[in-house]
């Protein structure tokens, strides 16, 4: 696996989201918060990040969010609906 699988974005970091990778209300999310719209901060998991924590027994979430200060929700945001929203 590479790094690039697991890499947690932040939403006001500049430049687009790979809306297939991130999910497009993360994508549009991101899109708004670089036109200076008043949005919450928070972060973005990849797909492959989320299907691995729920995958593999040994994987450990909290190691990759130890750094990650604060309240957060979590939303589902698949760019193919079927991939796991109940929305």
């Amino acid at each position: 696996m590479t790094v690039k699988r697991f890499e947690i974005k932040l939403i006001h970091e500049l430049g687009d989201l790979d809306a297939s990778e991130y999910g497009a209300k993360a994508a549009h999310l991101r899109t708004l918060a670089n036109l200076g719209l008043s949005i919450p901060n928070g972060f973005f998991l990849p797909k492959d990040f989320v299907c691995e924590a729920v995958s593999d027994s040994t994987f450990k979430i909290s190691h990759k969010l130890k750094n990650i200060d604060g309240l957060y929700a979590l939303r589902a945001s698949p760019f193919d609906r079927d991939w796991g929203s109940i929305d």
